[in-house]
C-alpha cells in the first residue's frame, strides 16, 4: 500500500485550512486501518483543521465522503495511521485527539 505523505508545511499552509487533504481506501486489518478486524475495505479521509491540526476519519468503503466526514470513526491509533500516512513525530503532535 502506498502511504500518503503529510508534512508540517501542508498543515501550516492556510489554503489547506478546514479542508480534506487526502482520502483513500485500506483494509480493516493489521496492515491497514485495524478498527474491527473485519478484513473489509474502509474509506478513510484526512482532514486538516482550522488551526493546523488534523485527523483521520474512516467508515466502510460503501459510504460517501460526506458520510465519513459527518459520521465516521476517528482513527486514534498511530500504528494504524502509519499504515496509510507517512508522518513525522512533529506532524503526529498536531493530531486532533
Amino acid at each position: 500500500m502506498t502511504r500518503t505523505i503529510l508534512t508540517i508545511e501542508q498543515l501550516d499552509n492556510k489554503i489547506n485550512s478546514d479542508k480534506v487533504l487526502a482520502l483513500g481506501y485500506a483494509k480493516d486489518d493489521p496492515e491497514g486501518l485495524f478498527m474491527t478486524g473485519s478484513g473489509k475495505e474502509m474509506h478513510w479521509i484526512l482532514k486538516v483543521g482550522e488551526v493546523g491540526d488534523w485527523c483521520v476519519y474512516c467508515h466502510w468503503s460503501d459510504k460517501s465522503t460526506k458520510f465519513v466526514l459527518e459520521q465516521g470513526d476517528k482513527v486514534m491509533d498511530r500504528n494504524n495511521i502509519n499504515n496509510i500516512l507517512d508522518i513525522t513525530d512533529e506532524v503526529w503532535a498536531r493530531y486532533r485527539a
